[in-house]
């Protein structure tokens, strides 16, 4: 859901897996996560926003159906890609089913490692 007024999120899509890309890892079931989510987190008042109150509606890719199919698009578009640019020394990957600010925090630093030429092992980095 999402409010009609100010566009604020009412705790679906957003706080599930976001497949964006491989270098952000695709959990297994993110279809049925995002519903899982959505079902799970009923707004305080499940009509009115609970930032502004304004009128909540249904978001278009609030539905399992849209992931899927956009798991489809990634695997038939991306992830040749993907394949492609992993075999190149500055090919880095992230897990995006951490928290935002870890993700961020991994993409900063894959970033630094591959300008450095690095590889992140996880607990440290080789050269």
């Amino acid at each position: 859901m999402i409010c009609a007024d100010c566009g604020a999120n009412a705790g679906s899509f957003a706080n599930a897996a976001n497949p964006v890309a491989d270098i952000l890892a695709v959990p297994a079931g993110v279809a049925a996560r995002v519903a899982a989510v959505a079902a799970s987190r009923p707004p305080i008042d499940p009509h009115r926003c609970a930032r502004c109150g304004g009128r909540l509606v249904q978001r278009a890719d609030d539905d399992a159906a849209v992931v899927l199919e956009r798991l489809k698009v990634y695997h038939r578009q991306t992830e040749p890609l993907v394949e492609y640019y992993r075999k190149r020394p500055t090919f880095r990957s992230v897990n995006g089913a951490l928290p935002p600010d870890q993700v961020a925090t991994a993409l900063a630093a894959a970033i630094d490692g591959a300008a450095a030429g690095t590889i992140s092992t996880g607990g440290g980095v080789a050269r």
